[in-house]
């Protein structure tokens, strides 16, 4: 993901010296310079292919977010400390709470919803 943003916040300015290549150059050295960065990226992805890790789609897990954050805003105010411990499975288990069994996520998923959650803000 760090790459991929790298390379559009570098697409994103080239806008600058193709705007002074337009007014000082001229129109076909604005456009040959984005084009020759587009006519390299096929050859690039072409090489790049059997390396690639295929892996299938697993879904979104979207819901499974919103009921973490249900069950959080549920046992506790938004921002205290432990806010996040109380959609733990082992937290669930312990409070004889019946979704333990049910629940499809485990203490790293609700780990990870937080590291978001903190990302974000």
């Amino acid at each position: 993901m760090l790459w991929f943003y790298l390379l559009v916040n570098i697409g994103g300015f080239f806008g600058v010296p193709t705007a002074y290549l337009a007014k000082y150059v001229g129109f076909w050295v604005a456009y040959l310079l984005p084009g020759i960065i587009f006519f390299l990226l096929p050859p690039l992805l072409w090489y790049i292919y059997p390396r690639l890790q295929k892996m299938p789609p697993g879904g979104s897990d979207l819901g499974n977010v919103f009921r973490v954050l249900g069950i959080c805003l549920r046992k506790s105010k938004f921002g205290r400390k432990g806010f996040w411990e109380a959609a733990k499975p082992t937290n669930l288990r312990i409070a004889g709470d019946p979704r333990a069994a049910t629940v499809p996520w485990n203490d790293q998923f609700v780990d990870d919803v937080q590291r978001t959650f903190q990302a974000c803000a």
